[in-house]
């Protein structure tokens, strides 16, 4: 699963939380099933505006992975990246292999 997928999911899920209680079609069928009052009560106790805030600028600010396999040597345990055969240190974000 790569990085865009899960970003896409979390942003579909909270969008999802959001749009669930505002609806007024389905309202009486997820009423019934109690769907209504769990996105309100997820919005109220776990989606503050900081909550928010901090979700988008963390979604923002990750990396896009390289997450080619191909190639010679290791992958680096920090960045994804091929490590050349026989090397100590990764040549991307400087870590020890």
């Amino acid at each position: 699963m790569t990085l865009r997928v899960r970003k896409c999911i979390v942003v579909c899920s909270l969008i999802g939380i959001f749009l669930l209680p505002m609806s007024f079609w389905w309202s009486s069928r997820l009423q019934r099933v109690g769907l209504i009052d769990l996105a309100r009560w997820i919005r109220r106790d776990y989606l503050t505006g900081t909550a928010l805030a901090v979700i988008a600028v963390l979604l923002w600010l990750l990396p896009e992975r390289d997450t080619c396999t191909a190639g010679p040597g290791k992958p680096c345990r920090v960045c994804d990246r091929r490590i050349v055969v026989g090397g100590r240190y990764c040549p991307h974000c400087g870590s020890r292999a």
